[in-house]
């Protein structure tokens, strides 16, 4: 389960900033998060130099089941994971708190521009699976919000980076899932809170899960990815692939902006 250090981060890098560098050239513009002036060929996400220093990219995987920078109690615990991995672009420490904070309470499009840039570099992470078929994911999903978060909030932030990925990669996105009720966040809750914290709270979309039968037809058995901001347990991811299995046939993924 726990691995050595390997180094994905590089090649993925490069290839990125070769493909958004050479649009957008030297132009000026604001940075999405401080809005200071940056100049959009210094790397592939338009941040000024300093808001740039300050991201913590998970350059290195050493739980290769949730990708995590170094050795994984929680995954260790967990002993039959209803997911095969997940993948993240960051660490979550207290900058990308704040961060996450602007674009969940802000709603700045900007800021969505940017996090699902970085989520991009946590999809391809997933392209170094043997068992991932050439042709990528089939479909990916999201993490529903309660009625009452929803409210709160305007709109689902994973639901939202999971449309612009799914533009960005050409897979379809389909909301395979609903939230039956409303819970403390997770983040504010204790390891055995957060186990609990979830039991009950998901349910199928059967709608939805039952436009998935002519994608059954062609190919049997799927290869879905679960979108959501934050990785921190893995309970969400958990819970959501766990129930999604009992109606589909496939392997689950977690693609998540900050780990």
């Amino acid at each position: 389960m726990i691995g050595e250090p390997r180094r994905p981060f590089a090649g993925l890098w490069r290839g990125m900033g070769h493909k958004i560098g050479g649009l957008l050239g030297g132009f000026q513009r604001d940075c999405p998060v401080c809005r200071a002036a940056a100049n959009a060929a210094s790397n592939p996400f338009g941040l000024c130099a300093s808001c740039f220093a300050k991201v913590p990219w998970i350059t290195e995987i050493i739980c290769e089941i949730c990708g995590r920078y170094e050795a994984c109690p929680d995954c260790r615990r967990r002993s039959e994971p209803a997911f095969r991995q997940n993948r993240s672009a960051v660490r979550y420490n207290a900058v990308m708190k704040e961060w996450l904070a602007l674009f969940k309470y802000r709603g700045d499009e900007r800021l969505l521009n940017l996090f699902a840039d970085m989520l991009l570099l946590a999809y391809r992470k997933h392209g170094e699976l043997a068992d991932l078929p050439k042709h990528g994911f089939d479909l990916l999903t999201y993490v529903p919000l309660s009625e009452q978060r929803l409210l709160e909030r305007g709109f689902n932030q994973a639901e939202q980076l999971a449309l612009r990925l799914g533009q960005k990669t050409k897979v379809p996105v389909m909301p395979l899932l609903t939230r039956l009720r409303h819970t403390p966040k997770q983040s504010f809750q204790k390891r055995a809170e957060r186990l609990g914290n979830l039991e009950g709270a998901f349910d199928i979309d059967g709608e939805h899960v039952g436009k998935l039968a002519p994608m059954l037809r062609e190919r049997n058995h799927l290869h879905i990815a679960i979108v959501d901001d934050v990785y921190t347990t893995g309970t969400t991811l958990q819970h959501c692939s766990s129930i999604l299995a009992r109606h589909v046939p496939a392997t689950f993924y977690g693609i998540t902006w900050a780990r």
